[in-house]
């Protein structure tokens, strides 16, 4: 049975825990109209929306680029993703990281470079 991205994404923020001190956390200034949109995708396809939509990505990445999850789409296998810059911010919906096999990855597949650490050292 496949875990749900909302799920992965709780497991590796909560459960491993993934600190703030591992992630950018930056909170994106999501436009009601986008908020809007996600809650018509939620809908029509079911999931939940995300409880923490501040950026996943480690805390040195391009710092004008960040990446937050909006929602798990539930079934379908994907998360709604804004990937911003600034003011400016892009809905996406895409599946999640499959690229490790012993545990969950709470990024997007493709996502910018290294899975991040479940096990803080």
């Amino acid at each position: 049975m496949k875990t749900s991205l909302l799920q992965r994404v709780a497991t590796a923020l909560v459960d491993h825990g993934i600190s703030d001190d591992t992630r950018c956390g930056r909170i994106p200034d999501v436009p009601p109209a986008m908020a809007q949109t996600v809650r018509d995708i939620l809908n029509s396809e079911g999931g939940a929306e995300s409880s923490d939509v501040s950026c996943l990505l480690h805390p040195e990445h391009a710092a004008d680029q960040h990446i937050s999850l909006l929602a798990d789409l539930g079934a379908t296998g994907r998360g709604a993703w804004t990937l911003w810059r600034g003011p400016t911010l892009l809905l996406v919906l895409l599946p999640w990281c499959t690229a490790l096999d012993d545990e969950p990855c709470p990024l997007f597949d493709g996502h910018p470079g290294k899975c991040p650490p479940l096990h803080p050292s």
